[in-house]
């Protein structure tokens, strides 16, 4: 069943809106709605840190390539540091 939600929008919103509807060939309400669909999957809990930035992994050049390596190893010392820290 689908429902009908009225949303005001400044100015500039609607016309980035528009923007992206013409240039994706879609209607303003399907644009809006795929924008409401993303943003709830975002907020869903039990998202892991993978899919919260799987988006944006390996978007960065011209950086080292060691930074990619052994990161999960470094990840997880930084945690036990920062328990042992806590612990005292």
């Amino acid at each position: 069943m689908r429902k009908v939600l009225n949303v005001r929008l400044d100015d500039e919103t609607h016309r980035q809106v528009a923007r992206i509807a013409r240039a994706k060939r879609r209607s303003r309400s399907a644009v809006v709605r795929d924008a409401i669909a993303a943003y709830a999957k975002a907020q869903a809990p039990g998202r892991t840190a993978f899919e919260s930035w799987q988006d944006v992994i390996g978007i960065a050049e011209g950086l080292p390539a060691e930074l990619s390596q052994r990161t999960g190893e470094r990840f997880t010392e930084l945690l036990e540091q920062r328990k042992r820290k806590r612990l005292g």
